[in-house]
């Protein structure tokens, strides 16, 4: 939506909207593209992102700057295509599963919570496969939940 049209579009702005979900996140999925692109021709990353990228083209011998694409242009040419291919199976994806998807918010919460504390639980442990890791998020939570009922019980004052 360009600017002139939030003139006659005023009264959306306090009410939910889509563009209020999809303007964010449209510009994170272009922000990570677009910092590899300094980090390939330049050798300058933009994002953590892009230092993995030239931290793996490192590994295999390719070293990111202006000599890449004379070097190893087919590599640089097949990210590109693997980066667009993504994103239009991720758009295929997205328009054909979000009604399923949406589904999932309408499931109870005694159902819902114990999955999703299962999910935290495990990529806590995932990460250094170490159970200190398991016991600091369930710490984080409790104390998560008990401010939370702390703050939600206690009165305003007067």
């Amino acid at each position: 939506m360009r600017l002139s049209d939030w003139a006659t579009h005023w009264f959306t702005i306090a009410k939910p909207a889509v563009i209020g979900v999809l303007a964010p996140e449209t510009a994170a999925n272009a922000a990570v593209f677009s910092s590899l692109v300094p980090a390939l021709t330049l050798g300058i990353p933009g994002s953590a992102d892009a230092v993995i990228v030239m931290a793996a083209l490192t590994m295999h011998g390719m070293i990111p700057g202006p000599m890449l694409i004379q070097s190893s242009g087919d590599v640089l040419y097949t990210i590109f295509a693997g980066a667009f291919v993504a994103n239009a199976v991720m758009l295929v994806f997205a328009l054909t599963c979000a009604r399923l998807i949406a589904r999932v918010t309408r499931a109870p919460l005694a159902i819902l919570a114990p999955v999703i504390i299962v999910f935290a639980l495990v990529g806590a442990f995932a990460v250094n496969a170490d159970m200190f890791d398991v016991y600091v998020a369930l710490a984080t939570g409790l104390f998560d939940y008990s401010l939370v009922k702390e703050l939600s019980t206690r009165r305003r004052p007067a």
